[in-house]
C-alpha cells in the first residue's frame, strides 16, 4: 500500500506540475528525496513506472572514454588500482549528483548483478568531482564489485557536453 501510496503521489505531482516544470526534473526531485534516505528500491520504482521521465537531458555521450590509466578506488580494499588492472569485462556507470535518476539506476543495476551473483566489475564514473554523495552509493549495495573513478582527467573531454543520463557502458572482454 505504500508504494502504491508513493507512486500516485509522484504521478499527481507530475500531473499537477507538468504546464510548469518538465516532468524530468520533478521525477528526478522525487527519486532524490528517496534516495537520500537510502530508499533505493521505492526510487528506481519510480523510475520504472515513469521511464519517459526517468533521465537527465543530453548527448548520448558513446564517445566518451575512461583512459586505461584511470585510478579507481574500492572502499573495501586499501589499495588503489587502475582500470587497465581489471582484466575482462566491466560495466561503467556514469552518474551525476545532479541526476539522481543515474545515482538509483546504478545502484539498483550493481544490486541486479550481485543478485545473479556476477561478479564483473562495476565502476562508477562521476561527471564531477568524486564526493561523499557518490561514496554513499557503496552504503546501498550489500556486496558486489563497485568501485569509484577517483582520477577526474578523463572529464576534461566532456567538461563541454551533458551526457544522456542514465548512461551505462560495457568496455573489455567477457572472461570464459
Amino acid at each position: 500500500r505504500y508504494q502504491e501510496a508513493v507512486l500516485d503521489g509522484v504521478g499527481q505531482w507530475l500531473n499537477t506540475l507538468q504546464p510548469f516544470l518538465p516532468e524530468r526534473e520533478v521525477l528526478n526531485t522525487c527519486v532524490a528525496l528517496f534516495f537520500r534516505r537510502s530508499m533505493v528500491s521505492i526510487a528506481n520504482v519510480m523510475i520504472e513506472t515513469f521511464p519517459d521521465a526517468a533521465y537527465c537531458p543530453g548527448e548520448a555521450g558513446d564517445t566518451i572514454h575512461l583512459p586505461d590509466n584511470a585510478g579507481l578506488l574500492a572502499l573495501w580494499e586499501p589499495i588503489e588500482r587502475n582500470l587497465i588492472d581489471l582484466p575482462g569485462e566491466k560495466l561503467i556507470a556514469f552518474v551525476s549528483t545532479d541526476c539522481p535518476v543515474s545515482m538509483v539506476s546504478s545502484v539498483s543495476r550493481i544490486r541486479a548483478l550481485v543478485q545473479k551473483q556476477d561478479t564483473t566489475p562495476f565502476i562508477i564514473a562521476p561527471l564531477e568531482q568524486l564526493s561523499p554523495d557518490h561514496l554513499a552509493m557503496a552504503r546501498m549495495v550489500s556486496g558486489g564489485n563497485m568501485m569509484f573513478v577517483k582520477d577526474q582527467s578523463w572529464q576534461r573531454d566532456i567538461s563541454e557536453k551533458r551526457i544522456k543520463l542514465p548512461h551505462f557502458r560495457v568496455i573489455g572482454e567477457k572472461k570464459n
